[in-house]
């Protein structure tokens, strides 16, 4: 959906909209598609394109609150009544950085996992409480030193503990369980 200056000069868009009309509340999503993180390099690019789609929001929140126009589809609520969520959406990244600042960020193959929802509010509670591994009962991280050519060298290491990843009962490969 596109953001609208005061002149009808187009600022921006939306890339992803979704509105719960009953309850006023809204998701939009920044989607990021950089390469698929393969290598830490990667990883890296990952990262700065979340970073800029944090800076993008950034800037379209505050060219909407001064008066840039969003241009909804007919019979949509006007933007300022609806209680807006803004996240960054990359295809197969989540960033594993502990503290980001600014919106949240996360992958849109998980969200295709949460799908379907009952609401937009549904969705951002599954992607706020989704059960993530957690350390010390499903994974543990330690160093170990490995000899590599003759060298040793101290490398991270993550040991997965007794408990064995198995696809949730209500997943099928054919809903889209990968």
């Amino acid at each position: 959906m596109k953001v609208l200056a005061h002149n009808r000069r187009k600022i921006g868009d939306l890339d992803i909209v979704a509105l719960d009309p009953d309850r006023k509340s809204g998701l939009i999503v920044e989607v990021k598609w950089p390469i698929d993180a393969r290598v830490l390099a990667d990883a890296w690019k990952q990262e700065s394109a979340i970073d800029k789609g944090r800076e993008q929001i950034a800037r379209l929140k505050s060219e909407i609150s001064d008066g840039a126009d969003v241009k909804l589809p007919q019979g949509w609520p006007q933007f300022s009544d609806v209680e807006w969520t803004w996240i960054v959406g990359t295809a197969r990244y989540l960033d594993p950085r502990r503290s980001s600042g600014g919106p949240p960020a996360t992958c849109l193959r998980l969200v295709e996992q949460l799908l379907p929802a009952t609401s937009v509010h549904d969705l951002l509670q599954r992607l706020e409480n989704f059960p993530y591994p957690q350390e010390g009962k499903e994974f543990a991280l330690s160093w170990k030193r490995v000899v590599v050519g003759g060298v040793t060298v101290k490398a991270r290491m993550i040991e997965l503990l007794a408990t064995t990843p198995r696809v949730p009962t209500d997943r099928r490969r054919s809903r889209g369980w990968t």
